[in-house]
């Protein structure tokens, strides 16, 4: 899997100045590949250690009202999120993603966070430009071919959902490198926090590996998920569907799963 040729300049006119004082980086979009390749053991991390910044527009004064001191990745949080004449109708619908990529030239931010990295790239990806895996979610979720929608049919659909990446640190400089079990462990507390302030109704998770480090994160201990292909989390109705930049990923096939997960909502 090659890296997308779209990348993003945190050092950009939206970040916060304690980015903007880097030099550019380009932080690969959250995608990753099926394959199993282990990550170097030289990985180190200290999440204790990441500073906090404020997300930026359009999701920074939700998720300061919402207290987020202890998200690492800030969730993307639509300006329409919940309310009753967006374009879900007022669905709290939540898509969870795996993690993100820095750049070969930034090989520090490796196993670090720049909590705004989400929101960037959901407004500079999904919204502004094109990436495979922001079409495939775009297509699954309005059951429309992207090409076939405005731009304002897009940004409306992003503006009314939230996403967020559970791995809650750069797992690498490529998407080849998949993320170690204490990486996905990592995320626990975190995406705990994100439901518990954003009490989503629906929740869409984009993988297999994903879907079974969401659920074993329910259980205690180290208990193994039993197969599933929909759960409750919470109040919430969540389901799996193939990573967007898989292999043999269709977004007509996908639609049916998540059309009845919105139908179920809806209907209480």
């Amino acid at each position: 899997m090659t890296l997308a040729k779209t990348s993003l300049l945190l050092s950009s006119p939206p970040c916060p100045k304690s980015a903007r004082s880097l030099r550019p980086v380009r932080v690969w979009p959250l995608l990753l590949h099926p394959l199993k390749i282990i990550l170097p053991t030289r990985l180190n991390f200290d999440l204790e250690e990441v500073p906090r910044h404020q997300a930026v527009c359009p999701s920074r004064q939700v998720v300061r009202a919402l207290g987020a001191e202890s998200i690492m990745f800030h969730p993307w949080i639509g300006p329409k999120w919940g309310q009753p004449d967006n374009a879900l109708g007022g669905t709290r619908l939540l898509i969870v993603g795996e993690s993100h990529y820095c750049s070969p030239e930034r090989p520090e931010l490796v196993g670090q966070c720049l909590p705004e990295t989400t929101v960037e790239v959901v407004d500079d990806l999904a919204i502004r430009g094109r990436h495979r895996f922001f079409t495939g979610l775009t297509q699954v979720v309005c059951g429309r071919p992207k090409w076939s929608m405005s731009r304002g049919e897009v940004e409306a659909l992003w503006h009314a959902l939230a996403f967020y990446n559970y791995v809650p640190a750069f797992v690498a400089t490529g998407p080849r490198i998949r993320p170690t079990g204490a990486m996905f462990e990592s995320g626990k507390t975190p995406f705990a926090d994100v439901l518990a302030r954003l009490e989503p109704q629906a929740i869409i998770a984009c993988g297999r590996d994903l879907w079974w480090w969401i659920r074993r994160g329910l259980l205690a201990g180290t208990a193994t998920p039993q197969p599933a292909e929909e759960c409750r989390i919470g109040p919430a109705l969540a389901v799996r569907i193939m990573h967007p930049s898989a292999t043999g990923f269709s977004s007509t096939g996908m639609r049916p799963i998540v059309e009845r997960l919105l139908a179920q909502v809806r209907q209480g």
